[in-house]
């Protein structure tokens, strides 16, 4: 076990020192990123943030930072300087939203800090930023470890709309050398850790060194209970009354906007019932699930799988969600949500009247998209 240093980039100082394991010296996972994803492959996390967990920490000046993955237990006592961080990937989200959205849940009512990991190191890791709204961001090695690109841009817009939104503290990890921490100080990282900051074996090596301990966004208390995304928006927004018709090209609009958001957008859509969801609409949300960075479609009868990008579940005939139509649609630079009730009408289909309402309040967007979300396991 190693504890390295998280330094001020531009000027060096100590703020706080992430615990971490390595393998063996000369192997392949002598580092402990590479040690990390070899076991996220094998779903091994679990094992390692254990012996993390239950080494012990002596309480030290410097702020402690024990990150761990989703299915990492809580630790049974901290010093009062240490950070238990619950840390999520693109992958894990992508693979469990439900319980990863129920892991960032959690944490925050038990009063811990919540990472988005690799942020850069694929575009659709941007797309969690504001569904997430992570306290910490830990910018991949890739961004500053090559020349800047499109993609670089893109994660630089990104994760600076998530500092200057959320406050989130923004840490480069990789800072391997001068030149890379002149990098990560550009695209807007405050912090770094790499091997320009050499780890230490001994605690008492770091606590001989003036420290400013890294400061962290205020919480924002434990989350609402889930509801639907028709009850969040009629907090803010009064519905308007509309046929069918219009809905269906509003609807397709907004699917189309999502489509030209690409990798950094997510697009979730609930559509009552699987009959709903017809050949025709499918085409469209399967060329939307090429481009999207996920893409989640609901409905009473669908199957629970994946397929061309597209992510379907079943809702439970009983969910007050069965009555909504919605649209939603996040990015960290677009927020939309469309959400209809339906009032039973009678009538030709294509005539049936709902209450809708469209906001492009990122905060009630984002609440919307949670809530659809964490119905799934």
């Amino acid at each position: 076990m190693v504890y390295a240093p998280i330094r001020r980039l531009y000027d060096g100082v100590l703020t706080a020192f992430d615990v971490q394991l390595r393998g063996p010296a000369g192997s392949t996972f002598a580092a402990p990123r590479a040690l990390r994803e070899a076991a996220r492959s094998m779903q091994e996390t679990k094992a390692l943030d254990t012996i993390k967990l239950s080494a012990g920490l002596a309480e030290t000046e410097v702020p402690a930072l024990l990150t761990i993955d989703l299915d990492a237990p809580p630790a049974a006592a901290l010093p009062p300087t240490a950070h238990q961080v619950v840390t999520i990937t693109h992958d894990a989200f992508s693979a469990h939203p439900a319980q990863a959205l129920q892991a960032v849940t959690a944490a925050r009512n038990d009063g811990r800090l919540v990472a988005l990991d690799s942020v850069g190191s694929t575009p659709r890791s941007l797309a969690l930023l504001p569904l997430l709204e992570p306290d910490i961001v830990i910018m991949s090695p890739d961004l500053i470890h090559r020349r800047p690109d499109a993609d670089i841009s893109r994660a630089v817009h990104g994760i600076a709309s998530c500092a200057e939104l959320r406050g989130a503290v923004i840490i480069a990890d990789g800072v391997d050398s001068e030149t890379q921490r002149r990098r990560a100080a550009a695209m807007g990282a405050a912090f770094g850790m790499g091997e320009l900051y050499p780890p230490v074996s001994a605690l008492p090596q770091l606590n001989s060194e003036a420290c400013l301990p890294l400061v962290f966004p205020a919480s924002g208390g434990p989350n609402p209970p889930s509801r639907t995304p028709h009850e969040i928006v009629s907090e803010i927004r009064t519905p308007l009354r509309s046929a069918k018709q219009l809905l269906i090209e509003m609807s397709i609009g907004l699917e189309s906007l999502a489509a030209g958001l690409g990798a950094e957008a997510l697009c979730l859509g609930t559509f009552q019932h699987a009959a709903n969801f017809t050949p025709k609409t499918a085409s469209r949300w399967q060329n939307l699930g090429r481009r999207v960075a996920f893409a989640g479609v609901y409905g009473t009868g669908m199957g629970l799988f994946a397929e061309h990008g597209v992510h379907r579940a079943p809702l439970d005939p009983n969910d007050p969600l069965v009555d909504e139509w919605n649209v939603i649609v996040l990015s960290p630079h677009f927020a939309c949500v469309l959400s209809a009730l339906d009032l039973h009408s009678d009538g030709a289909e294509r005539d049936r009247e709902f209450d809708y309402i469209v906001t492009y309040d990122r905060e009630v967007v984002a609440r919307c998209a949670r809530a659809v979300l964490e119905r799934f396991d």
